[in-house]
């Protein structure tokens, strides 16, 4: 029994090596789905921003009309917020689709002290500064187990993130009602972004 131990402790060890491989492919095909779709969130979320407030109403037609009864110039009605906040949700869409919000975010955002995991896993200082380093770049990694945990990590980062961004959205939305979800959520997603990272996941949007 001895004997054979130390073989199953290695054929675990193997076989451990191999589900981080395994989930190391899901996650390359995972986070273009993700930018793609969060891409289609923003542009349907600008849609319906301006939509909802053009003709959901009863009262969207006078929004359009002067006090004489003339149609309001095109300049005039691109002021009115609800089309400001469609138009920012479009260039967002368009942005991390060429990459350049996305670019900005990690500029803007990188200097926010975050990423509190990488420190708790650190917490004993046992680990080396290059091996924690490996874990935080994937690009620096050199055994698959070290990707998989930036991937566990950045999973988590964009989901802080989205949540930040749609409690935003929903809080704006409903800025005269009572609504809590909303701030739970954003409070949720803030939280999240705080521990796994504001910009963690970002490199893989690029």
């Amino acid at each position: 029994m001895l004997i054979q131990l130390p073989n199953m402790l290695e054929g675990l060890i193997d076989g451990l090596m191999n589900f981080c491989v395994i989930f190391n492919e899901f996650m390359e095909v995972l986070f273009p789905l993700l930018k793609y779709g969060l891409i289609i969130i923003l542009f349907g979320v600008g849609y319906l921003t301006i939509r909802m407030y053009r003709g959901a109403n009863k009262g969207s037609r006078q929004k359009e009309t002067d006090m004489n009864g003339e149609k309001k110039p095109l300049a005039n009605r691109l002021k009115e917020p609800h089309v400001i906040l469609g138009i920012i949700y479009f260039a967002l869409g368009f942005g991390i689709l060429l990459g350049w919000v996305t670019q900005a975010f990690i500029i803007v955002l990188d200097p926010i002290p975050d990423a509190f995991v990488f420190r708790f896993i650190n917490f004993s200082g046992w680990i080396p500064a290059e091996e924690l380093g490996r874990i935080q770049d994937p690009n620096l990694a050199i055994y698959p187990y070290e990707i998989t945990i930036y991937y566990g990590v950045s999973f988590f980062s964009f989901l802080g993130f989205a949540s930040l961004i749609l409690g935003m959205r929903f809080m704006i939305l409903y800025a005269n009602k009572s609504h809590t979800t909303s701030l739970k959520m954003f409070i949720t997603g803030l939280i999240d972004c705080v521990f796994m990272g504001f910009t963690t996941f970002m490199p893989l949007f690029l």
